[in-house]
């Protein structure tokens, strides 16, 4: 028995409803799928989400207004009826036909949460998307061989299954309209020991932002994550933004760089909206926008 929650805004969810649902007749397995729209504003994708409302076996739920991700996908749990907890984003889709037959066939009563990764079609986008394509391939679209060797810090909560009071448990610490959250679910789920097992089981990440709006989303998961350090509620060294600001404090480095950075900040942002942006070049822009936060809190 499978709930699958899919949460939606503003990406019509009806494609990936109808290959889910005919994946789960095939493995004739007893399921659900719930989709949220959370208040989506494009008339295109209302009407299409609409249209799940009458699909057999599949529930729509509309917020009134936009209460974010996290609060969606808490809504879809407590909405849901069986103990496992498929969350799938509407813009994504499964790489294999066998998809929910793979998932259903590692569920282990050892197990807490399954995570199958995250791929990118090889073709490149459109120039006016290629940064967030870039990075997905270089910092998202891991191996499973990799993803074992550090199997919380891999977990991106977009396309998981999860046991349903567990991720009740967890998720009520998440109650934040933020972006950028998913480091501090990763955390909870070490602090917690949660028993993670990761199969070769992706979806392709399809959805992808223009430049500017990946450029904002980016900084404003840097403003979370130092947001979350302030509340000490994550540790300090848990990705590479942060490990490299500890190397430059450890070397008292950190003024050089802000000077140097500084002095080269627009050509930094130039080049992350060139069309061939260089993601080293796009991560000193986020590590001096990390560090200047840290120097404001007297870090």
């Amino acid at each position: 028995m499978l709930s699958i929650l899919i949460p939606s805004y503003n990406h019509s969810a009806l494609s990936l409803v109808k290959t889910i649902r005919a994946q789960c007749i095939s493995e004739a397995i007893i399921f659900e799928i719930i989709v949220i729209d959370d208040c989506s504003t494009n008339a295109q994708v209302i009407k299409n989400n609409q249209a799940i409302a009458e699909i057999e076996c599949c529930k729509l739920i509309i917020n009134k207004t936009n209460a974010g991700r996290t609060a969606s996908r808490n809504t879809l749990a407590q909405a849901s009826k069986y103990e496992w907890l498929l969350f799938i984003d509407a813009d994504m889709m499964p790489v294999n036909k066998n998809f929910i037959g793979h998932f259903k066939l590692q569920k282990d009563p050892a197990i807490d949460l399954i995570f199958g990764g995250i791929s990118y079609l090889n073709e490149k986008p459109k120039k006016n998307k290629i940064l967030r394509w870039k990075y997905g391939k270089a910092h998202e679209e891991i191996s499973l061989k990799k993803r074992q060797k550090n199997p919380y810090t891999s977990i991106i909560s977009g396309c998981m299954l999860i046991r349903k009071n567990l991720f009740l448990n967890v998720n009520q610490a998440l109650l934040e309209n933020r972006y950028g959250l998913d480091i501090f679910f990763s955390s909870l789920l070490k602090k917690r020991k949660v028993r993670i097992m990761h199969i070769n089981n992706p979806v392709y990440h399809l959805g992808l932002e223009n430049n500017a709006c990946f450029f904002n989303k980016s900084m404003s998961a840097i403003d979370t994550l130092v947001y979350l350090e302030t509340q000490k509620r994550i540790d300090s060294n848990i990705n590479q933004i942060q490990r490299s600001y500890a190397f430059l404090k450890k070397w008292k480095l950190t003024n050089t760089f802000l000077f140097l950075s500084q002095k080269n900040l627009k050509k930094l942002k130039k080049n992350a909206f060139s069309k061939s942006p260089y993601l080293f070049l796009f991560n000193m822009y986020r590590l001096h926008y990390y560090a200047i936060l840290k120097k404001s809190n007297h870090d």
